[in-house]
């Protein structure tokens, strides 16, 4: 990173130009001219109405693509921020990447609650209300790094589903779900944010533990219940660790598997409701998108045809309690 007197000049023209953009100041309810004039791009995946966009730059290389694909997206959600990066670059002020990775993260996000809209399991989940976003780093911190996205929160969902329980009469605590924002630097060193299903993934994600807490509450219990009562029956094929461990002899998977690292993983992906949530994963967005979620179940020792069977057995007891829209 280059000293910050270097950059100074750039920060400060980036910030003057926001200024003259109108972004320093507060959000108008009137919806700005499209700055492009009438024409726009059709977003059939977001509100369904005209929004303004940018035209195709024919980039030549994938950075210039990642660029493109940024602001492409950043102009439907915020055609000033969109402006100003194209103009100056995402160098100019921590305000462009911490506003342009929040509009992006948050249509990611959002792309998950319209899916969800339209699934018998989690249409009448009001995610948008229940939701909240915080930046990177303040998300509850699990065992795997891929698991600092999103998380849903137990006292919360009591809330919600119990209002005149001793812990809602106490006060307003933390929203059942919370999901991070990104900025535009962790967008571009996490493609399977920016480019992939990661983040509407993350919604099922964690809608499947919502459903499984508000289960287990309806039984009269404290502990979540999962959704498929015999999804879990085949037992690995290998021994825990996946294989990445399976390269090394017996003896170094051996000393691998005894680190606290390795079992402390273990422990946490192989609670059920863990491995039902990434089954949702699979079963919602399909074995291609959903790699990491695969990745975790091999790690516990699954085999491609397990895991196919998983998914299957997990989509018909779900069908069952949750049969399709009419």
């Amino acid at each position: 990173m280059p000293p910050q007197n270097n950059r100074q000049p750039d920060v400060m023209e980036g910030l003057r130009a926001l200024a003259s953009l109108g972004m320093m100041a507060p959000r108008q309810p009137e919806p700005e001219p499209n700055p492009f004039g009438p024409a726009g791009r059709f977003a059939p995946e977001e509100s369904g109405v005209w929004e303004p966009g940018i035209e195709s730059l024919l980039p030549t290389g994938p950075i210039d693509m990642a660029v493109e694909t940024i602001l492409s997206g950043i102009m439907q959600d915020n055609p000033k921020l969109g402006i100003a990066l194209g103009l100056f670059g995402p160098k100019v002020a921590k305000t462009v990447n911490v506003s342009g990775g929040r509009a992006l993260s948050r249509r990611g996000y959002r792309k998950g609650f319209e899916k969800a809209k339209t699934d018998p399991m989690f249409h009448d989940i009001p995610f948008e209300e229940l939701s909240e976003f915080m930046p990177i780093g303040q998300t509850r911190k699990h065992i795997l790094a891929s698991e600092n996205i999103g998380e849903y929160r137990a006292a919360g969902g009591r809330r919600y589903f119990d209002p005149t329980s001793e812990i809602s009469i106490m006060g307003k605590g933390p929203k059942p779900l919370g999901f991070t924002d990104y900025t535009l630097f962790e967008l571009l060193n996490r493609p399977s944010a920016l480019f992939g299903s990661l983040l509407p993934r993350t919604v099922f994600h964690e809608g499947a533990h919502f459903k499984q807490h508000m289960r287990g509450l309806a039984a009269r219990g404290k502990d979540y219940r999962i959704i498929s009562g015999g999804t879990m029956k085949p037992k690995p094929k290998y021994e825990p660790g996946g294989p990445f461990y399976r390269k090394f002899s017996p003896k170094t998977q051996k000393n691998m598997r005894e680190t606290k690292v390795h079992q402390d993983k273990f422990n946490y992906l192989s609670n059920p409701i863990e491995i039902e949530a990434r089954l949702e994963e699979i079963f919602s967005f399909g074995k291609k998108a959903a790699k990491s979620s695969r990745k975790d179940l091999k790690f516990l020792g699954y085999s491609d045809n397990q895991i196919d069977k998983m998914v299957k057995d997990y989509g018909d007891v779900r069908a069952y309690w949750y049969p399709p829209l009419k």
